[in-house]
């Protein structure tokens, strides 16, 4: 148990084998390096949920499937690379006459549609999902998508709980039953009841805080919240500046704004404040996730930059 998260996460160790300078070069073939993990999401205001998962399984049974990203990608040279999305079918391939007239018809959205997973649906009943979306991270380039990749594996309160207000006792698993996926289901499907892993399509096990509350372990996810969320959504129309903040204040009572949330290393340090080997993690595993050195990398690098070849 815990396989599905420990290879999720695995998505930057590359990255902490490179010297920390203000830029570094990947290998040219390295896309799917972070591309092949589900959940990996950008969500944009204007362009709205852009799926950047690819199934490297998948992909290599398509016809496409002998080719390096960048031979349609052209101008993907750097890391993040928001924005790059010129696409060519014709760098030295789909040449003749024929080819170009079919292509001309042939909408290129959608492309990789079969070869991608994603969360589309996620009822946990938290006051959370009732203003924000399943992937609600959009402000940094950066590291959105890392952030929203999240979603599936661990529960807002992990790295969004005031800790000033409570003492968690410890992190564990909780399930959701109602969860829905475009392509494969992923994540952990562990059931806490009965101690087992069973692959299920509508159910995740994700990781959460929990307290000690009237003497009983308690997971920390706010569903005490969601009915009186929904009143406001509902009215939010006809609430007033002051009113809306207020509102917004009361909902976020619990929890820290992004600048002053769990930073990265908490986790994945060797003062993690995760157990992972309680979670299931192999001790081999958990000194993995620890090494990670997310949060040095999203504050010292820039941008990749990846070498032409």
């Amino acid at each position: 148990m815990g396989n599905k998260v420990f290879n999720l996460l695995l998505i930057c160790i590359f990255i902490i084998t490179f010297p920390l300078h203000s830029t570094a070069k990947v290998e040219d073939s390295a896309c799917l390096t972070c591309h092949q993990y589900p959940g990996l999401v950008r969500q944009d205001d204007n362009t709205g949920l852009k799926i950047l998962h690819i199934d490297s399984e998948k992909y290599r049974t398509t016809p496409h499937g002998h080719l390096d990203c960048k031979a349609c990608h052209l101008d993907v040279d750097k890391i993040p690379h928001v924005g790059n999305n010129m696409t060519t079918c014709q760098s030295g391939c789909h040449q003749s006459d024929k080819d170009i007239a079919l292509l001309a018809k042939t909408p290129r959205k959608g492309f990789h549609r079969n070869e991608q997973s994603v969360i589309t649906n996620l009822e946990d009943k938290t006051s959370c999902k009732v203003c924000h979306k399943i992937y609600p991270h959009k402000k940094e380039p950066f590291a959105r998508a890392f952030l929203n990749m999240h979603t599936g594996y661990m529960v807002c309160e992990v790295c969004h709980l005031d800790r000033s207000k409570f003492t968690v006792s410890r992190y564990d698993w909780v399930q959701t039953r109602d969860v829905a996926f475009q392509g494969d289901a992923f994540g952990s499907f562990y059931t806490p009841d009965n101690n087992i892993s069973q692959k299920s399509d509508s159910i995740l096990s994700r990781i959460a805080p929990y307290v000690y509350k009237d003497g009983k372990l308690q997971a920390l996810m706010n569903t005490w919240d969601t009915d009186g969320a929904h009143k406001v959504c509902s009215s939010r129309s006809r609430l007033d500046e002051d009113e809306k903040t207020i509102e917004i204040r009361h909902y976020h009572r619990d929890v820290v704004k992004m600048e002053h949330t769990t930073a990265c290393v908490e986790c994945h340090s060797s003062m993690s404040m995760i157990d992972f080997s309680s979670l299931g993690f192999t001790t081999e595993q958990a000194v993995a996730l620890k090494n990670l050195n997310i949060g040095n990398i999203i504050k010292k690098y820039e941008v990749f930059y990846m070498p032409s070849m």
